[in-house]
């Protein structure tokens, strides 16, 4: 009996801040729209105020200009990119003030060698209708403007693929999961986009002593991942994850590390496959690209944990990386093909 009230005066103790589900599950203030005639929050996605009943689609629209919190929003919703294709960068350098009066995007030129081979997005819209509005606004300064939806850059993500194969005349790639093989000529092979994808962890465990301040001990951790995606075409790529590929085909050039590893098959895809333009740019521009595109977060509640006798703690995890950011990335570069 005397186990059982120890065990209720610890759980009693912890009150509100045991969590029993490991994400969120409603939507956040910033990603409920006000309805224009009674100012209330409704839920994304719905066609009328479920309040009012006043439509959102029709006359004045909750998704309006006017409602400036609500042009750039969570990456939970789908949205629509306002991209200018690759432009020298004196160009960008040229036009950085217009852009940032328009859009908020402010260009650090200084810190990419390059951008004349790199297609970036520059604000994110919630509607089509206001991308368009931006997109003429700059297509007036002689910037080569696309509209580039979402859900057209995560449509098909490149396939992952477990090994690589030269073979006479044709480059081999092999499905990860079902072992399908694929076969092109170099030729085919229009372009290759490499990155890094940094995932950052933080493990927070709050220990709870009697008569004592709460002690917090963190523990911080990054892991970096190299890619390589192919792309035969806009819509087709593979992608090379060195987390469980097979270096065989750098022969004798093989290393120990992984991380040499995928240089030297950058090198070795760019000497079988010359034609195709190599785009590595994208650990220079991934600051940049966080002012339209939101890193993918994580957050992970252990529960209560036992340390000692009679103390008590919590444990949360949370996490942070840019595999999305690097996916839409990469299948942007290949809409210019």
């Amino acid at each position: 009996m005397a186990t059982e009230d120890k065990e209720v005066s610890v759980l009693e103790g912890l009150g509100s801040e045991i969590c029993i589900r490991s994400d969120d599950i409603g939507f956040l203030p910033e990603e409920m729209p006000l309805c224009p005639n009674c100012a209330r929050r409704n839920a994304p996605g719905r066609s009328n105020c479920i309040y009012c009943g006043e439509g959102f689609r029709t006359g004045a629209s909750a998704y309006d200009a006017s409602n400036e919190e609500l042009e750039i929003f969570s990456e939970v919703l789908n949205g629509f990119n306002v991209v200018i294709g690759p432009q020298r960068n004196s160009v960008w350098t040229d036009q950085r003030n217009r852009l940032k009066m328009l859009t908020g995007f402010d260009l650090q030129i200084a810190d990419i060698a390059d951008l004349s081979q790199i297609a970036l997005p520059v604000a994110r819209y919630s509607v089509e209708h206001k991308a368009k509005q931006i997109g003429d606004e700059l297509s007036t300064t002689g910037l080569e403007v696309r509209i580039v939806s979402d859900a057209l850059l995560e449509a098909a993500p490149p396939m992952r693929i477990r090994c690589i194969e030269i073979l006479p005349k044709q480059i081999q790639f092999t499905n990860f999961n079902t072992g399908q093989v694929y076969r092109f000529h170099p030729s085919e092979i229009k372009l290759i986009v490499s990155g890094t994808i940094r995932e950052e962890r933080v493990h927070a465990t709050v220990k709870k002593k009697r008569n004592r301040p709460d002690k917090v001990d963190k523990q911080e951790s990054v892991n970096l991942t190299p890619m390589i995606d192919l792309y035969t075409a806009p819509d087709v790529g593979f992608r090379v994850n060195t987390n469980g590929f097979d270096f065989s085909c750098l022969g004798v050039n093989k290393a120990m590390l992984a991380a040499d590893n995928i240089e030297r098959l950058l090198v070795m895809l760019g000497e079988f496959c010359p034609e195709a333009p190599t785009n590595n740019h994208f650990d220079e521009v991934t600051g940049v690209l966080c002012q339209v595109w939101d890193l993918e977060s994580h957050k992970d509640h252990r529960g209560v944990l036992r340390i000692g006798l009679e103390n008590k703690g919590r444990t949360t995890v949370t996490s942070r990386n840019n595999l999305r950011q690097f996916t839409k990335y990469s299948r942007l570069q290949a809409r210019y093909i």
